[in-house]
């Protein structure tokens, strides 16, 4: 059986198509596609503009026809880009109308517990103590696993398309724009629990940053391609963090960093949560864990 699962996400819509197995599944095709359904982060909710809806239909029309290709059935999710949106009915029912697909908006703790599935799945973690977080474009969340039960889940409205909206809007980057972040991204993440083993990190900034040390530090070329298990140690997150906030305040981001451009303009946000985060459970190294919440939510619906 084929499944085609679409995320609606902050940064980007994702289209990954999976065969079924009995016991696994293997992803066959995917699509990203960089698209801002929101224009700004200024507050909490927004409302999405008509010319933004038409644009967004026309990309799922093109998942719709691409997922007909594999003759696979289609679920689509929508995570805290839908939540905020204060029309999302709106266009949910311009979706349905128009492309026959129907999107479920996951809440903030369907959205943190989706992504133990991925790790449960994946990687032995049955008797450990972990946090896993999930990086996303409008949200971050959290998930304390210890011993296969969640102690906290939660997600917060602090994300790397968020911030970078909210402090760095013209792409311009100085030492107090930065600083004014940080604080912004302390003061939205406060309640969590430090007292863990490991820590697992999900999302596109994390899987960057793997390709930035790579590059950077041990010179071998990535290939833009997810490595799974990757383990980003503290030492190599400081030199690369170093050197995109260097690159990012003297304007010369393009010339140092390899990345493409649409995950450079907010790279500098995405880093500074995870510096956060390394410095919040003072832990020496991130597991970059090369899942995604697609995978999840296919995990749980198919194969939990």
């Amino acid at each position: 059986m084929n499944v085609a699962i679409i995320d609606i996400g902050t940064n980007s819509f994702h289209l990954i198509i999976a065969t079924i197995y009995k016991n696994n599944y293997k992803i066959i095709h995917q699509v990203r596609e960089v698209f801002h359904l929101r224009k700004n982060s200024e507050s909490k909710s927004y409302t999405i503009d008509n010319e933004k809806i038409i644009e967004g239909i026309d990309l799922l029309i093109n998942f719709k026809d691409i997922s007909k290709n594999y003759n696979a059935k289609i679920f689509a999710f929508g995570t805290s880009v839908l939540r905020d949106a204060i029309n999302k009915d709106d266009f949910i029912n311009q979706v349905k109308s128009k492309c026959d697909i129907e999107i479920y908006v996951l809440t903030g703790e369907e959205e943190a517990e989706l992504i133990t599935h991925g790790i449960n799945y994946h990687y032995d973690v049955e008797n450990k103590n972990l946090m896993i977080f999930d990086l996303g474009g409008g949200s971050t969340e959290f998930v304390h696993l210890n011993k296969n039960e969640i102690y906290f889940k939660k997600s917060f409205n602090i994300g790397a398309v968020r911030q970078t909206q909210k402090w760095f809007s013209n792409y311009v980057f100085t030492s107090e724009n930065i600083v004014n972040c940080i604080k912004d991204i302390e003061n939205e993440i406060k309640e969590l629990n430090t007292d863990v083993e490991l820590v697992y990190g999900i999302g596109g900034t994390i899987t960057a940053l793997t390709w930035l040390i790579e590059k950077n530090i041990y010179n071998r070329e990535h290939n833009f391609k997810v490595i799974p298990n990757y383990l980003i140690n503290k030492n190599d997150f400081i030199f690369v963090k170093e050197l995109i906030i260097n690159s990012a305040i003297n304007n010369n981001l393009n010339e140092k960093i390899g990345i493409d451009d649409n995950r450079l303009k907010i790279i500098v946000a995405g880093t500074l949560i995870v510096d956060y985060i390394f410095n919040k459970f003072n832990c020496e190294s991130i597991i970059a864990a090369g899942i995604s919440i697609r995978e999840s939510f296919l995990i749980k619906n198919f194969l939990a």
